[in-house]
């Protein structure tokens, strides 16, 4: 019974995982300015769903595959392409918020604690869901490593970068685009 419910655990938390993606790609798809969007010429909530059956199929043929070795060489482009994106993000948002003037200004503590609609809701349970991924990794991980003994040495370490790492991305982006009149 245990196995069984942590599989559909599992199971539950990718398609989460999955769902916060797709939801992703097609609100910065659709976001893009129309020189760039493909589909600027439809709603705003049709290109959303356009985008949403793109992804996944862009992403299908890569999922079924069984070995996905051959994706190994793209992995130190796509982290470039996310320092990138986290640059982007600073620098956008200095430029867009510091460039014009406040009129108020909350503090930096004064967030709601609960999501104010369903849209806020399913963001912050996609976003949930990506960040509590790690117990579907883990067990696979240990089992492949050729000392498992050092498994809990080599989690405490990647748990304490990642906690860092999010926490400055976090907090840095958070400052900056505090007082953006969009929310």
């Amino acid at each position: 019974t245990g196995a069984i419910l942590t599989g559909f655990c599992v199971i539950i938390c990718l398609m989460g995982v999955c769902i916060c993606y797709q939801i992703s790609f097609a609100l910065m798809m659709s976001g893009l300015p129309d020189s760039f969007n493909p589909l600027w010429y439809m709603s705003q909530a049709d290109q959303t769903l356009y985008f949403i059956y793109l992804s996944a199929v862009l992403v299908y043929p890569i999922a079924c595959a069984r070995n996905v070795q051959f994706l190994s060489p793209v992995s130190f482009v796509a982290l470039l392409c996310l320092a990138l994106g986290l640059l982007v993000l600073i620098v956008f948002g200095y430029e867009k918020v510091y460039s014009i003037e406040q009129e108020s200004q909350e503090g930096i503590f004064q967030w709601p604690s609960w999501p104010d609609s369903i849209s806020d809701g399913t963001s912050y349970m996609g976003i949930a869901l990506y960040c509590y991924g790690l117990c579907v990794i883990c067990f696979p991980i240990e089992e492949s490593m050729q000392d498992n003994r050092e498994f809990s040495k080599a989690l405490i370490y990647s748990c304490v970068f990642v906690t860092v790492f999010y926490s400055f991305v976090g907090d840095v982006l958070s400052a900056i685009y505090q007082f953006d009149p969009n929310g």
